[in-house]
Formats: C-alpha cells, structure tokens, sequence
C-alpha cells in the first residue's frame, strides 16, 4: 500500500477564493486609478504654477531694471501711440535717461516707460528718444494676470524713491486651477 501524503492540494480554487481574488484586484485597480487621476491633477497644476511664476518672475525683473536706472516716476505721460499713461495703483510711468550703442547716458534725453494691464495682460510700452540706443515698442511681459499693483513711499510722484509690486496671476487648467502672488521692491537709481 502507497502512503499518502499528509497533504494534496485540489486541482483548482475555491469560489470564495476566486472572489477574494477578484475583490483585491479590483481594489488595488481602484487605488492605482485613483492616484493615477491625482497625480494628473497635480501635474496639470503645478506645470501651471511653474508658468504663471516664471512669467510673473521675468516681468518683476524687467520692471525691477527700469525702476533701478529711472530718473524718476512721471504721474503722466503722453506716448507716441496718443495713449497717454497715468501712474498709480494699476499703472506705472517712469523716465529713464537715454543711453547710446555703448550705455553712456545722453544728457537731458529720456526715455519713458509705461507698465499697464490690459485684460489679463501686462505690457511695457517704451518711447524711445531718436538718440536713444533702446528700442521702442510694446511688449507683452505675462498674461494670466489678476492683478498687478503698485504702492510708492510717498504720494508725490516727483519725491518716490521706492516702488512696490504685486503681481497675482491665477491659471486655470481643466483639472483645477493655480494662483500664485509675487512681491518685489525697486528703488529709483538717485535713491538710497
């Protein structure tokens, strides 16, 4: 007589098995669903926030340079395009000496730099001096822009010796939204 081993496995599973099995992939297809959707969803916002902040970032930048070699801040300005531009909370005017091909200031010649929002946009209007080495026009600095504010140190346009910037930009992607606020703080070139 042949022994028999202590034990024998059947030839298949159970149905409680098969549910069981069936149920803990199901539920790990679940999870793994879920954080699929999550980490789409947080990939979209933060390529978003990366966007917003980098522009936002490039425009400070910009404006913090003109700031720095301006003469001073102007309350108007009429520009070549007939639009005229009034500094204050939503916009800023600013008089820059003009410079030639080597960045040797021209005496008693400006250039005037406007920074506005239009919608959801930021622009730097430049009027150059026919001398002047910068080149005139309007560029486009950031767009997804909520608000772009400016606060001075005094309320005499001819006395400002410190400009502060807020810029909030807010985007909105089809898996929720970023917003993200920069500050900054220029001082005019004759300011201490």
């Amino acid at each position: 007589m042949t022994a028999r081993p202590p034990y024998q496995s059947g030839a298949g599973f159970t149905l409680v098995e098969t549910i069981l099995v069936v149920a803990l992939f199901a539920v790990m297809m679940g999870a793994l669903a879920a954080l699929y959707l999550s980490f789409g969803t947080s990939t979209l916002v933060q390529k978003a926030m990366a966007d917003i902040s980098f522009r936002a970032n490039r425009a400070l930048e910009t404006l913090h340079a003109d700031v720095g070699q301006a003469q001073g801040v102007l309350a108007s300005h009429a520009f070549d395009s007939g639009t005229t531009y009034f500094s204050g909370v939503s916009a800023l005017v600013l008089a820059l000496p003009s410079i030639d091909a080597s960045g040797t200031v021209i005496a008693e010649s400006f250039d005037y730099v406007a920074y506005y929002l239009d919608g959801a946009s930021l622009y730097r209007r430049l009027d150059a001096d026919a001398a002047s080495a910068r080149q005139p026009g309007v560029v486009l600095l950031a767009n997804a822009i909520e608000t772009f504010t400016f606060g001075y140190d005094t309320a005499d346009f001819t006395q400002v010796t410190r400009v502060d910037t807020v810029i909030v930009s807010t985007k909105v992607t089809p898996r929720g939204s970023a917003r993200g606020e920069l500050h900054g703080r220029s001082y005019l070139r004759n300011a201490i």
